[in-house]
């Protein structure tokens, strides 16, 4: 059975002390079973403490991030794919440190609107960086909550939803009743 996560960026928007605290108590609240934690910048996670704070709160994680057109490993530039494969190496070694055992996210390509699909050459780049898979993480992301950079880059132009606690605890209602079989219209936000 798929462990069920929900996205840190839907509690918080950056990875403090008390970012994290309040991220990974409110999904434990919630009845998730993981955390998807953002490594956008993986020298910014205190792997210690929050490795601590997931041991207190009975959590295990999951790390994800999106590559951005300057660390696209679909590029055919190889300074820009050595600098994506950089922060994808710097960002596993933050989950293994962390005990998770799943990276994921936009990690094949950048997060963004390209104006041609890859070619041969920048695929064959994905493929040569990119070999992992893991469990399945609910994520909703709201300009009330994530930073201002995520939001743009998203493309999160209105906020869908301002109250966490409501989105996660309906969306874990919503999958599990799925998992049940049972035909549930989702509700909340």
């Amino acid at each position: 059975m798929n462990r069920i996560g929900a996205h840190a960026l839907m509690w918080v928007g950056g990875w403090s002390e008390q970012e994290c605290r309040q991220a990974i108590e409110n999904s434990r609240a919630t009845s998730y079973d993981l955390i998807e934690i953002s490594v956008l910048d993986p020298s910014s996670i205190d792997v210690a403490m929050t490795r601590e704070v997931l041991e207190e709160a009975g959590l295990s994680a999951a790390c994800s991030l999106g590559l951005t057109f300057e660390t696209d490993i679909s590029s055919t530039d190889p300074e820009v794919v050595a600098r994506g494969e950089r922060l994808l190496h710097d960002a596993l070694a933050v989950t293994r440190d962390l005990g998770a055992q799943y990276l994921g996210g936009v990690i094949f390509s950048a997060l963004g609107k390209y104006t041609d699909p890859p070619g041969k050459h920048g695929r064959a780049n994905s493929v040569r960086v990119i070999q992992y898979q893991g469990p399945v993480t609910f994520e909703s992301f709201s300009s009330a909550v994530t930073t201002p950079g995520l939001s743009s880059t998203l493309a999160i132009w209105r906020n869908t939803w301002t109250d966490s606690l409501d989105l996660a605890r309906h969306a874990r209602e919503f999958i599990d009743a799925g998992l049940r079989g049972a035909q549930v219209a989702p509700t909340g936000a």
